[in-house]
Order: structure tokens, then C-alpha cells, then sequence
């Protein structure tokens, strides 16, 4: 198990990366506590290559007037990984802003439940706020439960949700296989399409190995058996 405490004093700012990529043998449990206060910030970005079963659970309280909280994490799972993510935003200070997101891919017989909230105080007057869940499921086997929720307790606010779960589109498969790839050439491009937003906000030294490291996840062994077949 894992926790961690992230607090931004009032002015500050903070920049974080975290990347995990735990076996399956270990069950990991994994807390992360964020408070910010007035007119700081704090830009965290997560990789999530972990096997096996977990829990992950972020909650962020925005206690200060303009604090601003942008966070998006990238959740790669193959195999029987299961996993439980949940992601509370906490809205207290005044004409705070937070922008939460959470895309996966998945393969195999992966399961990933994803539980968002957005609360907003009656004293967070003129809050912005978006969370956002966008899962690409590889296979029939693999399934995402995608659960966001806003519970809004004052008006002149900004606040909304949005959640997308499916596959890698026919089409899309097709032309990128006319152009010459195969099969798990083109699904690569696709789940690297669907990741960039995240994979964009790493140094340039780290993006390329976060890439090799979720092709290798989701499509390395994929590989292998289309060269024996």
C-alpha cells in the first residue's frame, strides 16, 4: 500500500509525475490526499501499468479562493487486473477550477470501475469544473464501469461531466490496415491516440519510454503471436 499527502501552501505551485507498474502478485492499495489553498495549483499526472487487483483513491480539497487543481491519469490493464479508481474533487474556495481525467485501455478479461465526483460548497461560488473518464475496451472480454457524479450545492458555477467507454472503430482498424500495418501495428496507433492528451504533458525524455512501456502492456505478446501465426 501506498499513500501519499500533496499540499500546496497559499501562492505555490506544484508539478508532479507518478508512475507505477507494480506485478501482479502485489495488491496494492494506493491513497493520494491533495489540499490546495488560496491562488495555488498543482498539475499531476499518473501512469498506471499495475497488474492484479487494487484500489486507487485520489481526493483533492480545494480549500483556498483561485486554487486551480489539474489532474489526468493514463490506466493501462491486461490479464485478470482489476481494479477500483476513485476520484474526489472537493470545491470550497471561491472561483476555484479543477480539471480531472482518467483514460484506460484495456485488454484480456481487464476491469476497471471508475468512481468520480465533483462536489461543490455552498461557499465555492463562481467554481469551474470538468471531469472526464475515456476507456477503450480491446476486446469483448474486458469491460470499464465508468460512474462520475457532480453534487453542486450553490449556484454561478460551471460544473459538468463526461464519460465515453468502446472499442478501437472498424473503420479506423481498416484504413490504417490498407495503408499497410497490421493488426497490432494499428491498434497500437489507436490506444496511443487515445492516450496522447496524457502522454503530452510528460518530458520529452519520459514520453517516448511511457509509450514503449504501454505497447509492451497491451500489445507486445499480441505481436509475438501474429509473427508465429
Amino acid at each position: 500500500s501506498r499513500e501519499l499527502s500533496i499540499q500546496v501552501e497559499a501562492g505555490g505551485s506544484l508539478e508532479l509525475l507518478i508512475i507505477s507498474a507494480l506485478p501482479a502478485a502485489v495488491q496494492n492499495q494506493v491513497t493520494t490526499s491533495i489540499v490546495l489553498e488560496a491562488r495555488s495549483s498543482l498539475k499531476l499526472t499518473e501512469l498506471i501499468l499495475d497488474e492484479g487487483e487494487g484500489t486507487y483513491h485520489t481526493e483533492a480539497v480545494i480549500r483556498g479562493e483561485g486554487a486551480v487543481l489539474d489532474y489526468a491519469g493514463a490506466y493501462g490493464a491486461r490479464n485478470r487486473t482489476k481494479r477500483v479508481h476513485t476520484l474526489l474533487t472537493h470545491h470550497f474556495g471561491k472561483n476555484s477550477t479543477s480539471r480531472t481525467t482518467l483514460k484506460s485501455a484495456l485488454k484480456d478479461s481487464a476491469h476497471l470501475v471508475f468512481k468520480g465526483l465533483i462536489h461543490v460548497d455552498t461557499r465555492a461560488t463562481g467554481t469551474d469544473a470538468y471531469l472526464s473518464n475515456r476507456n477503450m475496451v480491446m476486446n469483448d472480454g474486458c469491460r470499464a464501469e465508468s460512474l462520475p457524479q457532480l453534487q453542486i450545492e450553490t449556484d454561478d458555477v460551471a460544473c459538468s461531466h463526461g464519460s465515453t467507454t468502446g472499442g478501437p472503430r472498424e473503420e479506423e482498424l481498416f484504413y490504417l490496415m490498407s495503408r499497410g500495418l497490421s493488426e497490432t501495428e494499428a491498434k497500437g496507433l489507436l490506444v496511443m491516440g487515445h492516450l496522447s492528451s496524457i502522454f503530452n504533458r510528460f518530458p520529452p525524455e519520459l514520453a517516448e519510454e511511457a509509450e514503449h512501456a504501454v505497447y509492451g502492456l497491451l500489445l507486445e505478446k499480441e505481436e509475438l503471436l501474429t509473427e508465429v501465426a
